[in-house]
């Protein structure tokens, strides 16, 4: 029994080492290792990937030189300063609140409905200045969307202020040097 442990070991040590093994790199800088996918993903996202073989030639450049800039500013410390940490913060606010409103915004679609009676309403109103000339079945397809997107719109907006509700808000106007509600009204 021992025996066939003693294989067993040296079998999952092998599959572990071969597993934790990286490809061969296809762009080494300074030490730096890159395969061939993360260079081949960095070349689709970039404005030579419509170029082809001349395009990877160029590209090449441009990513050396690029890594290189990194590398210099990493050496810097540029990422520990204020300024680059409130971009990278604002950045990181933006596509995690646009994330979130795509995702609410598709379980609000889902919910949706619009009516042919609504669709007719919405020709009728506006037929003498968007649909000119047209009938209902050439812009029935248009009607719907438009209404289905005015729809899921106000239903954000109901969301938005739910939360707004929910919220426990304080606001110091006179330190924000804005006026008061109140007051905007009165003046």
């Amino acid at each position: 029994m021992r025996p066939f442990l003693k294989w067993v070991l040296v079998i999952t040590v092998l599959v572990f080492v071969s597993c934790g093994r990286r490809p061969h790199p296809a762009v080494t800088i300074d030490g730096i290792a890159f395969s061939s996918s993360e260079f081949i993903r960095a070349f689709r996202n970039s404005r030579f990937a419509e170029m082809g073989a001349e395009g990877r030639k160029q590209f090449i450049d441009e990513f050396i030189a690029n890594k290189l800039i990194l590398k210099e500013a990493l050496r810097r410390d540029l990422d520990k300063e204020p300024d680059f940490l409130q971009e990278i913060q604002n950045y990181w606010e933006q596509a995690l609140m646009r994330l979130m409103l795509e995702y609410r915004s598709q379980e609000m679609l889902a919910q949706i409905a619009v009516t042919d009676k609504e669709i007719h309403d919405y020709y009728n109103q506006f037929k003498d200045a968007e649909f000119a000339n047209m009938k209902l079945a050439d812009v029935h397809q248009q009607i719907k969307w438009t209404l289905s997107r005015e729809k899921q719109r106000r239903l954000v907006s109901a969301w938005v202020e739910s939360l707004k509700a929910d919220a426990d808000i304080a606001i110091d106007y006179d330190r924000l040097g804005i006026l008061q509600p109140r007051q905007q009204r009165s003046e």
